[in-house]
């Protein structure tokens, strides 16, 4: 993960902000999207409504317009998508519903864009009730509108069929995002998240991110002599070793804790909420856990180093990672089966 030296050059203006397009999330990306094409829709329609006298719905327009203006821009400088995404999935349905009920069915039109807003930013069953509610809100206006009955039910009908095909559609759409997000940050032996992952979550943790003034340790740990039991077993045998050590780790840590493997046999625990001593005490568990232990049908008794170090105010989460491997090759070096800590560039037992 590379962190900007004060030496490396920076980017303003225009050219700066199309630049950082690259570095947003998809989330901004979207709402920064609908929030420009919704402006770029509306704007001939104010520009044409001023011009006519139509004072009513140019300024639901303008409403309109600085609604979605306001969103964008507080989701390009906060880059923080909620509570965006859903202020956009409401507005966008309660101006068109409004506009309908002012002007009548000429403006029913927009409803089959601004329906499908909601399926783009919030889950499809909390999409799918807004779009009913919104679906309801329009029946007064058609049915008492200009339409014989054919065309009322036509009208209801199309609006409804495309709510539920937006449905399906992010259904389905949710479900391969969930499956290509487990393939992308899921280790595929042992099922523990892997290196993508560690990596997205100190970055968006620490540089700087949610973890800022609060208490969280990395705990870093990998198997003594793995090398031996693939060479002694083979590799099949070192393969079921990891997987009976993930489910071990897994027992032991806390709900805040999460594991990753960033290599062969190294791992990563985030310990969320735990100071120094609180890590000390999680990693000496985890070291007397798998001491204790006998794994595979081989009965193998093995042992892990583990190195920790707690975050500190000014950390990036390069820096932090290496501190806590240095402690991890500092157990190493003292004979392995040890749990060292780095802290103010010495090395404790805490």
């Amino acid at each position: 993960m590379s962190v900007r030296k004060d030496t490396d050059p920076v980017v303003t203006g225009i050219a700066g902000r199309l630049s950082a397009l690259g570095g947003r999330s998809p989330e901004e990306i979207i709402i920064l999207w609908l929030c420009l094409l919704g402006t770029l829709g509306v704007t001939p329609f104010l520009i044409a409504r001023l011009a006519i006298g139509d004072i009513l719905l140019a300024a639901v327009n303008s409403l309109t317009i600085l609604g979605v203006a306001l969103i964008a821009a507080r989701v390009w400088v906060t880059r923080e998508v909620r509570p965006y995404n859903a202020i956009l999935s409401i507005f966008y349905p309660t101006i068109m519903v409004t506009g309908v009920h002012l002007e009548g069915l000429v403006l029913l039109g927009w409803a089959y864009p601004t329906l499908m807003v909601p399926f783009f930013l919030l889950s499809p069953h909390v999409a799918l009730g807004i779009g009913l509610v919104a679906l309801i809100s329009l029946l007064p206006p058609i049915v008492r509108g200009a339409l014989s009955p054919v065309d009322a039910g036509t009208v209801i009908v199309t609006l409804s069929l495309t709510v539920m095909f937006a449905w399906v559609f992010a259904v389905e759409t949710s479900r391969q995002r969930r499956s290509l997000h487990t393939q992308a940050y899921s280790d595929p032996l042992t099922r523990a998240r892997n290196r993508r992952a560690l990596e997205d979550t100190l970055r968006h943790g620490v540089d700087p991110g949610p973890l800022a003034g609060k208490a969280a340790s990395l705990i870093l740990f990998d198997l003594d002599h793995f090398k031996q039991v693939n060479d002694e077993y083979g590799h099949e045998t070192g393969d079921a070793l990891l997987v009976e050590l993930v489910d071990t780790i897994n027992e032991r840590l806390r709900r805040t804790d999460v594991l990753f493997r960033i290599g062969g046999e190294e791992f990563v625990v985030l310990a969320i909420g735990a100071d120094a001593r609180e890590a000390y005490q999680v990693a000496e568990d985890l070291r007397a856990l798998v001491e204790g232990k006998r794994f595979t049908d081989h009965e193998l008794a093995i042992t892990i180093s583990l190195g920790f170090a707690e975050v500190r105010a000014n950390d990036t989460a390069s820096d932090w990672l290496k501190r806590a491997d240095l402690a991890l090759y500092e157990a190493k070096r003292q004979g392995r089966n040890a749990v060292r800590c780095h802290d103010a560039g010495s090395f404790t037992f805490q």
